[in-house]
């Protein structure tokens, strides 16, 4: 199984929704030890959490083999929605408590039936890939 690490990072961590640019950085490990990556920067209006939870089920499309993955990323709202709510969402069709749908209810879905080709975890930040993300962001323009 493939060792795969993704590192999110965003330009602004306000909750509101705002323009904002936000990246992943895409770490394979292969069999061999060696690390390719893949960077994809992207920008939208819309929240933080929205911007993370986007990059998550973004980078996760892109991985076609098995993997065993971590998710570095500083939003303890999704990583804790994802480690305590995921699995009881799921079981209710994706709807909240108040029978509305929960927030970012596609992405969520999706990172949910990645669940079941992947192992993956969400880790806390790698502050060595956050300053290196932070650089390529200053870097790139996107439209």
């Amino acid at each position: 199984m493939y060792k795969v690490n993704i590192y999110i990072e965003a330009d602004k961590k306000a909750p509101q929704r705002l323009e904002r640019r936000y990246c992943f950085l895409l770490e394979y490990i292969r069999k061999s030890g060696k690390a390719e990556t893949r960077f994809a920067l992207k920008k939208a209006w819309n929240t933080y959490n929205a911007a993370v939870i986007e990059a998550a089920a973004e980078a996760l499309r892109r991985l076609e083999q098995n993997c065993e993955v971590l998710i570095y990323t500083d939003n303890r709202y999704v990583k804790g929605m994802f480690e305590t709510q995921l699995d009881t969402w799921e079981k209710k069709d994706f709807k909240a408590s108040t029978g509305r749908d929960v927030a970012h209810r596609k992405e969520w879905e999706k990172i949910s039936a990645y669940r079941r080709q992947h192992i993956i975890r969400f880790v806390g930040n790698d502050w060595e890939h956050t300053n290196l993300l932070r650089e390529e962001m200053e870097k790139c323009k996107v439209n």
